[in-house]
């Protein structure tokens, strides 16, 4: 079953969130790391504008975004109020059928990006 077959939940214009997995950025750094097999570190960055400094033009963008998404967790995708965020558990989706983030990292070939 999937979202398209299941009108009564996801229509007329309802939103549904698309998530395999929740995690935090450390966690996923941490995933990445021990897919590529190498050490990485976090760091947190409370200034927005600190981002620019690694990431030159879009890295304050960036760190607004994150900022955003700490304050409001997962109110952040709702559109208002009262209309409620679909989730795959409300459309009776199985949690086995979706790998983990830090599946993903496994199964992805990094050699041509590193």
């Amino acid at each position: 079953m999937c979202i398209l077959d299941q009108p009564k939940l996801t229509l007329p214009g309802k939103y549904v969130l698309g998530a395999s997995d929740k995690t935090t950025a450390g966690d996923l750094l941490d995933s990445f790391g021990h897919a590529i097999k190498k050490p990485v570190k976090y760091i947190h960055l409370k200034n927005p504008e600190d981002f620019n400094v690694l990431w030159p033009k879009w890295g304050e963008e960036m760190g607004v975004m994150l900022h955003f998404w700490d304050e409001f967790r997962d109110t952040a995708w709702a559109v208002s109020d009262n209309e409620q965020l679909i989730t795959r558990k409300d459309l009776g989706l199985d949690d086995s059928v979706f790998g983990t983030v830090e599946d993903t990292c496994q199964a992805i070939d990094w050699t041509n990006v590193l």
